[in-house]
């Protein structure tokens, strides 16, 4: 296949362009006659006689194939004298050469089929000269036939728009036709002109000079071929046309999109406002699609204008509680067009403040004089109205928890009509801005006051000042403050007022993952948000903690070791390990199976992009957290916690044995030990055997009392910021399944206990999971050295360190202990845990080096730049690390590095250069000769 001679890498997502130039019957237009009478476009359209194509790749940008078909016509059975002194085409030619245009668009699939196959089909895309071919020709003409065609006509580049895209030629140019384009391009024209190969190959002259000079050909800027919704006999279709009739089908057809990978339909602007002035106004969509689309957010097709989102985008911008997403949420039909997705607002305070006062800031006077002055009097009545109406939004939401009049600010509008050219805008804006003031006072008066009065509240009742009001009781110090506080106020307090945002497991809707928000929860001045890093409860079991996960870490940096941990009480157990660049993952047990979650999604649905650019080529392939957990799981050949060996389609769902290639019905007893100490010890057996697990028995409850947290680990840096890495895509990238070292075991958390550690030793667990590696610590002067070690090493290896500092020896409960002595250690805990700083503490020391180099990395991904590229390279030691890393930096780091050592020998000789001018080593003589030099300049 084509796709596996792939060539030097470039910096276009698409790969192939295959240019089509079809020749269709016609006959010679009579004086006075509109073109489009000309050309019939009927019933019985033109038909194509000539399917000819040419085939380029655009990373090396050549030509690697050729064909030609010539298609006899059903009804045009004859050709007319003039079409054959166009085309060169007879009707013998037609006769004795010529195929059906069902053979030919089949022999075009084999050849698709044969060069791309259905899993790189998206690798190319058509291109044309003009939208005739597509737009007309193809799609009239297989309608007429009943002929159903494949998506991939569906997209196609207009090669003279990309061209004025491109280069910006002016109107004295006359860039009309092929001929005109190829002469501006300096290119000539070989061959006959409206020969249908002849003319590809010229067209793909065109794409070849567009490619050497830099253009990048993105599938999601390419042409939509319209459907039957929009009138196409109208000469000027392409510039402005109007929907005949409005409809969802036919605005999924206009804008490109297939009905299946249509989530939901919501309308939005004045239609909604009831502001609209005219019948032909713009109608306004904002459209959620299935998650792997990747083309443009904004599209424009004649009276339509579309925002398009994939569901992981919309959904995030709803939890950001920006106001346009939430205005789509509290819609009532007839505004959503179509619903398949039941996307869930969860209202913060903090979050739906910023949302407001962000977008009235965007009310710019300055710019609003402008263009009043301008005499862009309807432009500015928008922005004003725009401004009040967001404001007015976000009181609804916080008075009555969501929208309920989407024409509450229209009573402002009349007035705003009033006003003429005549009007100066001070005096507009005398009027209305003590409106919008006074609003945007009150919101905020509003906002602060509920959200100060609900932090003091829960601050008080972690220090035990308060009773719970529906129990009248002082908190419960053996329950998490958390599940008393959703008990008693619900889960929308806790997103309200502290930014803890509830998920709900897909296959399990009554377990909610609680997820801190970092940018709005106080995580510094309340416990109860630290607890909330991915905790899972069960809301039909009294809201029972099933997952317990590690709170939130308290983040430092390297050089911070020795006096953090200096003033730690002699009495507190340390537990020191290297910081892992990673994923955590967390296995838990419940409804008799083992769970998996991360902490950030309840079912470790986190969507991973395996492969950097070099390695995916043209494919980015996807998956799932889930699915790579369990698949590293089997190759590590661990086994789950238990004493007694079961088949392992007991124990795990079917989905995740498919993804994982388990097989199902084998039966293999794993025979696991009594003793505590294999819990961090890996076994040297590499027999294959399955995952064994357990059915929890009254002797051994280890099932339903801990959960076990994982790291999934690479050992480069293919792994940016955990799980939200890249905020502009919203998934986890790792640079291919081969970069991935090892999935690690960290510790194990009692949920009765909400303490960190190693349980009794009466409960077994698997003696085949590897540990994460732990530090010695033996003083100060040792966490020194450390911190010197790790900053002198390459950040792309060494991130920092974790520290856990449990008081009073956590649950690290030996044979010593007796029931007593425990039951007083652990009371002693659960009040450090709900009125102090909590029986665990735990800090992160990062190495500046790597934060500073994981940054650069997230900015490179998303604008490339060569001063980024350098300080990459300045900041990773040694640079093969980098490349081993990132190879998709090799070729820019060969071009930087030609560039600087041609900078460094260009200085060298003008330095030299500029010592012949002086005499002796005259310093200020030697600055006033190099303030001369141009070339030093």
């Amino acid at each position: 296949k084509v796709m596996e001679a792939t060539g030097a890498p470039s910096s276009s997502p698409l790969r192939y362009l295959v240019v089509l130039d079809f020749e269709a019957t016609c006959e010679e237009a009579k004086p006075d006659t509109p073109v489009s009478q000309a050309q019939p476009f009927g019933s019985v359209p033109q038909e194509i006689i000539e399917f000819p194509w040419v085939m380029l790749d655009l990373h090396t940008n050549t030509i690697l194939e050729e064909h030609q078909i010539y298609v006899r016509p059903r009804y045009h059975t004859t050709v007319t004298d003039f079409c054959t002194a166009l085309t060169g085409i007879t009707n013998d030619t037609l006769q004795t050469k010529g195929v059906l245009l069902e053979e030919a668009l089949a022999r075009f699939e084999e050849f698709v089929q044969r060069c791309f196959g259905k899993e790189h089909v998206d690798s190319f895309c058509i291109a044309t000269d003009g939208a005739w071919d597509l737009q007309v020709a193809l799609s009239a003409e297989a309608k007429v036939k009943n002929i159903e065609l494949p998506a991939y006509y569906q997209h196609f580049f207009d090669l003279r728009k990309e061209v004025h895209k491109f280069y910006s030629p002016g109107h004295h140019e006359h860039l009309r036709g092929l001929r005109s384009i190829l002469s501006y391009l300096g290119l000539k024209f070989e061959g006959r002109h409206h020969s249908g190969i002849d003319d590809c190959r010229n067209i793909a002259k065109i794409a070849q000079k567009l490619v050497a000079d830099g253009h990048v050909f993105r599938k999601e800027n390419a042409e939509v071929v319209l459907s039957e919704y929009v009138d196409k006999s109208a000469e000027n279709f392409s510039k402005w046309w109007t929907m005949n009739e409005m409809s969802l089908e036919g605005v999924q057809a206009v804008l490109g999109f297939r009905d299946e990978d249509v989530l939901n339909v919501y309308q939005y602007g004045s239609r909604i406002y009831g502001t609209y002035e005219e019948e032909n106004a713009h109608w306004s969509f904002m459209i959620v699609v299935s998650n792997k689309y990747k083309g443009p957010g904004n599209f424009t097709r004649g009276n339509i204008h579309a925002k398009v989102y994939p569901l992981w985008k919309f959904e995030r911008e709803v939890r950001k509680n920006d106001v346009y997403q939430v205005v789509c949420v509290f819609l009532q039909p007839p505004f959503v067009w179509k619903k398949c997705v039941d996307v869930q607002f969860q209202l913060s305070l903090k979050k739906l403040q910023s949302s407001v006062l962000t977008q009235c800031k965007t009310f710019n006077e300055t710019k609003c004089s402008k263009l009043w002055n301008e005499g862009k009097l309807k432009d500015v009545k928008k922005e004003i109205l725009r401004a009040i109406r967001t404001v007015m939004f976000g009181l609804q939401i916080i008075r009555s928890g969501k929208i309920v009049d989407y024409e509450e600010a229209n009573k402002y509008y009349g007035d705003l009509n009033g006003y003429t050219e005549k009007d100066a805008w001070e005096t507009v804006c005398s009027r209305f801005r003590p409106i919008l003031k006074g609003l945007v006072d009150e919101f905020t008066a509003l906002v602060q006051a509920e959200h100060s009065e609900g932090r003091a509240f829960i601050g008080r009742l972690e220090r035990g000042e308060l009773m719970v009001p529906a129990t009248n009781s002082r908190l419960d110090p053996r329950e998490l403050l958390v599940v008393q506080l959703v008990r008693e106020k619900g889960l929308g307090y806790l997103s309200r007022v502290l930014s803890i945002f509830a998920q709900r497991n897909r296959r399990y809707p009554n377990l909610v993952q609680l997820c801190y928000d970092k940018t709005d929860s106080p995580i510094d001045e309340l416990h109860v948000v630290r607890q909330c890093n991915g905790l899972i409860l069960d809301e039909s079991n009294d809201w029972k903690v099933v997952c317990f996960p590690y709170p939130c870490f308290e983040k430092r940096e390297l050089a911070q070791v020795s006096s953090v941990l200096g003033a730690v009480s002699h009495e507190a157990e340390l537990s020191i390990t290297r910081k892992l660049n990673g994923v955590l993952c967390i296995v838990f047990w419940y409804d008799d199976q083992w769970q998996l979650a991360s902490s950030q999604t309840p079912d470790a649905s986190d969507r991973i992009l395996k492969g950097n650019s070099a390695e995916r080529k043209d494919v980015e392939e996807t998956s799932t957290l889930r699915n790579l957990f369990w698949t590293k799981w089997k190759q590590q050949k661990y086994v789950l916690p238990g004493d007694e060996g079961h088949v392992v389609d007991d124990r795990l769902h079917q989905d995740e044995l498919d993804q994982c290639g388990f097989e199902a019905n084998t039966t293999t007893t794993t025979t696991t030990t009594t003793n505590a100490t294999p819990l961090y010890s890996r076994s040297d057996d590499t027999q294959n055997h399955q995952v064994a697990t357990s059915k929890p028995t009254a002797a051994n409850s280890v099932h339903g009392e801990l959960c076990f947290m994982f790291q999934l680990v690479t050992n480069k840096l293919g792994l940016l910021a955990g799980c939200n890495s890249c905020e502009d895509d919203d998934h986890i990238v790792f640079l291919g399944a081969s970069k991935l070292s090892s999935l690690r075991f960290y510790a194990a958390n009692n949920m009765g206990t909400a303490f960190e550690g190693i349980v009794d030793a009466g409960h077994t667990v698997c003696d085949q999971w590897q540990k994460v590696t732990s530090l010695e610590l033996s003083s100060i002067a040792s966490a020194d050295r450390l911190t010197a070690e790790f900053e002198a090493q390459n950040p792309i290896q060494y991130c920092g360190v974790v520290c856990s500092v449990t008081i009073g020896g956590g649950c690290r409960q030996g044979k010593g202990h007796n029931e007593k002595a425990r039951e007083q250690e652990q009371e002693h805990h659960f009040e450090l845990q709900r009125y102090g700083r909590g029986a665990n503490d735990f800090y992160v020391f990062e190495n500046p080096f790597f934060e500073n180099l994981r940054l650069r990395i997230m900015q490179m991904r998303k604008e490339p730049s060569e001063l980024t590229a350098i300080q990459i390279i300045r900041t990773a030691r040694p640079e093969n690390d980098l490349l081993l890393s990132f190879p998709e930096y090799r070729n820019l780091y060969a071009s930087l590095k030609t560039k600087y050592d041609a900078l460094i020998a260009a200085t060298e000789a003008e330095y030299v250069d500029l010592l012949a001018r002086i005499d002796g080593e005259d310093s200020k003589a030697f600055a006033r000769e190099a303030n001369k030099s141009k070339k030093y300049k």
